[in-house]
């Protein structure tokens, strides 16, 4: 029996969008058995049905062309990676996802909604958004353990992601999902999804 305490294991982040961490590669890596963080404050990241916390055993936040590459994310009890607020150009590239209690890359932009009594609503003019992220041949598989709302890939709150030529199956609710129309211009092509 292992009692497993930490609930994240890494976590880039910089001074602020204009001081980010900048060319940052983790390749070969293995991150695993992690607690579970279903009972952690969970948010609402945008108009959609989802929430979940602003967690990762992997966070990026404030940051400039991170790569994660050929590393393997097993037995999580939370989300594996979390890209929050400002991020251009992270990619995700030939990893593989199992056995994960929720989510495996989450996108989760922020936008100042309650300022002037709500009346600017979602907001992006800020920039506190990941853009430009790259998800591709990654394998995403038994994602969902705890958390029956997570997937493959979640996506709220952010713009121009590409998901190329990923592999995803056996997850407890969503393949890819985009909470939210923000910013536009994903292209979602050649992945295989099945028994999602």
């Amino acid at each position: 029996f292992i009692a497993v305490l930490q609930k994240d294991l890494l976590s880039i982040t910089g001074s602020s969008s204009e001081q980010p961490v900048r060319d940052v590669s983790l390749v070969g890596l293995g991150f695993r058995d992690t607690r579970n963080t279903m009972m952690e404050p969970h948010g609402v990241p945008s108009g959609g049905d989802w929430s979940l916390e602003r967690m990762g055993v992997v966070f990026l936040e404030n940051t400039t062309r991170v790569l994660i590459k050929d590393c393997n994310f097993t037995k999580i009890g939370g989300n594996a990676v979390m890209v929050s607020k400002f991020n251009n150009g992270t990619a995700v590239l030939h990893n593989d996802f199992s056995w994960l209690g929720s989510t495996a890359v989450a996108l989760w932009g922020w936008t100042d909604e309650i300022s002037n009594g709500g009346l600017n609503g979602i907001d992006g003019t800020a920039g506190m958004f990941p853009w430009h992220t790259t998800i591709t041949n990654n394998i995403f598989r038994e994602i969902g353990i705890w958390e029956k709302q997570s997937s493959g890939v979640f996506q709220g709150k952010a713009a121009g992601t590409l998901m190329n030529r990923n592999v995803v199956f056996n997850l407890a609710r969503a393949g890819f999902n985009l909470n939210d129309g923000f910013g536009g211009g994903d292209v979602i092509t050649e992945n295989v999804l099945f028994n999602t």
